[in-house]
């Protein structure tokens, strides 16, 4: 079973859309597939603009984990498998089979571990994909997604030339690999110096400020690798880097994975780290971006009426300009040929 992670850069990007145009490939495919969700989605408009939104159909025999008070907010006919303990504002996660095709709304775990356990029990029920629909700022729970497929557009910035720049840098989050050596601990920063010799602090796996001061009263010899399995802010790394007593000498920055470091903020400044000459980067684990699909359409805001209205920047230049951004990158607006074999980029394809 394939799990994949939908998000978007900004509301009305195209995510829904996306994994729509998935839904409908797997469904040519003849695949089963389940839909869940980090938060809740599939509301009928937008609550801001008002202007309408996609939502999530699924077939006869489809599957969708989704809270109890959701089982009958769509169209489709739901049929109840089983209970979970996962807890959300909307009641628990019920595991449920479409029995009549139509609409649905999601409302899903928002831990990883609660991501984990749902995974576990839709291989048990022999799915071939599973779509997890998410957002930029609730990511850190799709680390146990298999890939990841983001969506951008003018929704996040009316200027081409910005969406391309933050779609590039963001992806490049994800290119460092996983890092050949175990962690001492996924629970607690650990100093490894040249001489092979470690230091592990006890104070969690955060860098806070704390933990900063910490870390340079401990660094009395050169530093070989810093690993902060924890959620970390990019201005406290630099400001570490920068007071580093050794830092002439190259280190190794380990991480937990790209999405804690995307959640902290500064996309801008985690790159500019990234490509310090004296920094490697690792993490613990990490996912694919499998594919990055633009989107042109924005809501403008109508002075005269007090109402939003659909707008569009130039949909060629803007596929044209992120794809100079990340070339030989899988970019693509999904309504302009050619159209792209999703399941395949998705690693989705039957026999795959």
């Amino acid at each position: 079973m394939k799990t994949i992670g939908f998000t978007g850069t900004a509301k009305n990007t195209g995510k829904t859309t996306t994994a729509l145009a998935v839904i409908k490939h797997a469904h040519s495919a003849g695949l089963r597939i389940a839909l869940t969700s980090i938060g809740f989605d599939s509301e009928n408009r937008d609550n801001v603009t008002g202007l309408s939104k996609p939502r999530y159909t699924l077939e006869e025999g489809d599957m969708v984990a989704t809270a109890q008070e959701c089982l009958t907010a769509g169209t489709a006919t739901l049929e109840g498998l089983e209970t979970t303990d996962i807890e959300t504002i909307l009641g628990k996660v019920v595991i449920a089979r479409v029995t009549a095709a139509g609409t649905v709304l999601v409302a899903g775990a928002n831990r990883e571990k609660d991501l984990s356990f749902l995974i576990s029990r839709f291989a048990d029920y022999q799915i071939d994909l599973l779509l997890v629909d998410g957002a930029l700022n609730r990511l850190v729970p799709m680390v146990a997604c298999d890939g990841l497929v983001l969506a951008t557009g003018a929704s996040f910035d009316q200027d081409i030339h910005k969406i391309a720049d933050h779609a590039g840098t963001l992806v490049h989050l994800f290119t460092p690999s996983i890092t050949q050596t175990a962690l001492a601990s996924d629970q607690f920063t650990t100093l490894i110096f040249d001489d092979q010799s470690s230091v592990q602090l006890t104070n969690g796996s955060m860098l806070s400020s704390r933990t900063m001061e910490e870390i340079l009263a401990k660094i009395t010899k050169p530093l070989a690798s810093l690993e902060i399995p924890g959620a970390c802010h990019p201005m406290l790394m630099k400001t570490l880097i920068e007071k580093n007593p050794f830092s002439d000498k190259p280190i190794n920055l380990i991480f937990g994975n790209p999405l804690k470091l995307i959640a902290s903020g500064g996309l801008n400044l985690w790159d500019e780290l990234m490509h310090q000459p004296l920094i490697t980067v690792h993490y613990r684990h990490n996912l694919p971006v499998n594919i990055l699909t633009v989107n042109p359409f924005y809501p403008k805001l109508k002075p005269s009426t007090g109402m939003y209205q659909a707008a569009y920047v130039d949909k060629y230049f803007l596929l044209r300009t992120v794809r100079i951004a990340l070339p030989d990158f899988p970019v693509y607006d999904l309504f302009q040929p050619p159209q792209p074999d999703l399941l395949r980029l998705l690693g989705a394809a039957k026999g795959e």
